[in-house]
């Protein structure tokens, strides 16, 4: 094998070793976000949670759809806050909030744009 060769050979195997990192580190980022959402959820800050989503986000809960920032904070600040918590951002007294995030399945799309 020539070393022009044994070069080509290697950039090929440095391109393939950074796009598998570069999917990997998707995956942890993915699963950081989701573990961030539950943190920020179980102690009941909706304002966080509202900031975690991006202005195209939507949230399917219990039949509704939530489109958006606008979306969100309808769901999270105007139902959540405004009856979990009385209109306080944070933890209150008395009040617990816990959910069980299991299952972490993370597909990054092969275009790395997207992730489920």
């Amino acid at each position: 094998m020539s070393d022009g060769d044994k070069i080509d050979a290697l950039e090929k195997q440095v391109e393939k070793l950074t796009r598998q990192l570069g999917i990997l580190q998707d995956e942890q980022a993915v699963r950081k976000l989701h573990h961030i959402y539950g943190y920020y959820l179980d102690k009941c800050l909706y304002s966080e949670v509202v900031d975690l989503f991006a202005e195209d986000g939507e949230v399917q809960f219990m039949r509704g759809i939530f489109k958006g920032k606008t979306g969100a904070r309808r769901l999270y600040i105007d139902r959540f806050r405004a009856n979990f918590t009385g209109g306080k951002n944070g933890p209150v007294y008395g009040f617990l909030l816990d959910h069980a995030q299991m299952q972490d399945v993370v597909d990054i799309a092969p275009d790395r744009k997207t992730a489920q």
